[in-house]
């Protein structure tokens, strides 16, 4: 996963390493973020200037997501939630907004290679810079479900900064951008086999960002 944060390409492996740092012009390796207590098992940024970093929790595990506002500063706790949930979640996360006052935070679950795979994300929301609620929701209803890492696991974004405003995802080898509403209906969705994508196609990496309104 990828972040950005004070000029700084952030990188992080999701494989326990600590993430290494890039000049965000050149792609020079700088160094390693000072990473504190932090576990990485992915990162991020929000519009704010924080940087975000997630651990890797199995089923019952707890999940915890940090912050910092800079690569050679150790992140603190800024939320933590158990995985109460029968599949790992922690390595794919993204946040429409800015964390120190509105935002939605997701985080994916991947499926258990060879065993099943999986419909939920996990949404936080961000209210005036405090979490205000935690949720697990499951897409299996619209028939939508992904697998593990790396081939087709899915990346569920936010839409905007404001819950109702529901998710997007896409993923290997349905190949189709879905929109669900935050009513949990699929509002649109578009199949990029009209562009060309055919099954060898693989589209589980999605972002979504504000800007110019």
């Amino acid at each position: 996963s990828l972040a950005y944060a004070g000029g700084y390409i952030v990188v992080c492996f999701g494989n326990g390493d600590t993430p290494m740092y890039l000049d965000g012009l050149t792609g020079v390796k700088k160094g390693e973020i000072t990473l504190g207590d932090a576990q990485p098992g992915s990162v991020t940024n929000d519009e704010g200037g924080n940087l975000i970093i997630t651990s890797h929790a199995e089923a019952a595990g707890l999940c915890n997501i940090y912050k910092t506002k800079s690569v050679s500063q150790a992140p603190v706790l800024f939320h933590s939630f158990e995985n109460a949930t029968d599949v790992p979640v922690g390595y794919h996360v993204k946040v429409h907004g800015n964390i120190d006052s509105d935002a939605v935070i997701i985080l994916t679950h991947e499926g258990i290679a060879g065993v099943t795979e999986t419909s939920k994300y996990t949404r936080v929301v961000v209210k005036g810079g405090a979490v205000v609620s935690t949720e697990t929701v499951d897409l299996a209803g619209l028939g939508l479900s992904w697998g593990a890492a790396p081939t087709n696991t899915a990346k569920v974004v936010p839409a905007s900064a404001r819950p109702e405003d529901g998710v997007m995802l896409c993923y290997y080898s349905r190949n189709i951008i879905s929109y669900v509403s935050g009513t949990g209906k699929i509002a649109a969705e578009y199949d990029l086999a009209e562009v060309g994508a055919n099954g060898n196609y693989n589209t589980n990496c999605m972002e979504s960002k504000t800007y110019n309104n």
